[in-house]
Formats: C-alpha cells, structure tokens, sequence
C-alpha cells in the first residue's frame, strides 16, 4: 500500500512540475500577444492620426484624435483583461491542486 501511495504523489508531483511550465508557457505567450496587440493599435492610431492631420480642419482634429484616444484606450483594456483573465484561472487551479495534495498528505487527518 505504502509503494503504491508513493507512485501516485510521485505521479502528482510530475504533473505539478508539467502544470507548472505550462502556466509558464501560458504567461509568456499572453504576455506575447499582449505586446503584439498594443503595437498593432499603436501603429493604427498613428496612421488615423497622420490621415487626419492631412484632411481636417483643427477642431474636426481635435474631435478624432479623442475618439482615437478612446479606441486605443479599448484595445488596450481588451488585452489587459484577456491576460488577467488566465492569471486568476490558474491561481484557482493552483489552490485547487494545493488543497489536494494537502488531503493526500494528511490522509484525511484533521
């Protein structure tokens, strides 16, 4: 019995290490795409902006470099929830796994 408890925490220490380069794997590629995402809305706004500044009038200028403003403000909380949104889902795994591995240790003892 005890060899055999032994080979399943060993098994679930190999997939906490597994798990554990995949939330690594995870935040790099977030933490990628958040970066392509903010460059692309940057690029986009600077090109609206140039378009304008040949084209309007100062007050009509004005008037869309707001809403400009307004669009890369979005784009920019888009990609900040979407990379706080795997975070919490992985610190709510973690705990789930830690409460596990806890009751396996314990043997269910208080």
């Amino acid at each position: 019995m005890t060899g055999e408890v032994n080979k399943e925490m060993e098994s679930i220490r190999e997939d906490l290490v597994d798990l554990k380069e995949d939330v690594r794997k995870l935040t790099a590629a977030l933490t990628e795409l958040g970066r392509e995402r903010v460059g692309e809305a940057a690029e986009k706004v600077q090109e609206k902006k140039e378009d304008l500044l040949d084209r309007l009038s100062l007050a009509e200028i004005r008037e869309r470099l707001a809403e400009l403003r307004d669009e890369g403000e979005d784009a920019l909380e888009t990609v900040r929830g979407q990379m706080e949104k795997y975070p919490a889902g992985t610190l709510l795994a973690a705990v789930g796994v830690g409460v596990l591995i806890g009751k396996l240790l314990c043997g269910g003892r208080k």
